[in-house]
């Protein structure tokens, strides 16, 4: 959780620089939160589903995608 949550913290802020400055600190904040949480969950899928170390491109781009929106929707409150 801590790798997710200083990746996402410096990804979001990265990103809100280019948001009139003050986007740095919400998109940092944001983007520690979504970290700390997707990185662990998308490790425990990644385990269960590899084949010689490496997950196939079918299986990423769901599970990627898939735990990125279920968190934006629970951040948002959908």
């Amino acid at each position: 959780p801590f790798v997710g949550f200083v990746w996402g913290a410096l990804s979001g802020g990265a990103g809100g620089i280019v948001i009139f400055g003050v986007g740095a600190i919400f998109g940092g904040l944001f983007g520690a939160i979504c970290g700390a949480v997707a990185l662990p969950a998308f490790t425990i899928f990644h385990r269960l589903l590899k084949k010689d170390d490496q997950l196939d491109e079918r299986h990423f781009i769901p599970l990627a995608l898939g735990i990125t929106c279920a968190i934006s929707a629970f951040v948002l409150g959908f």
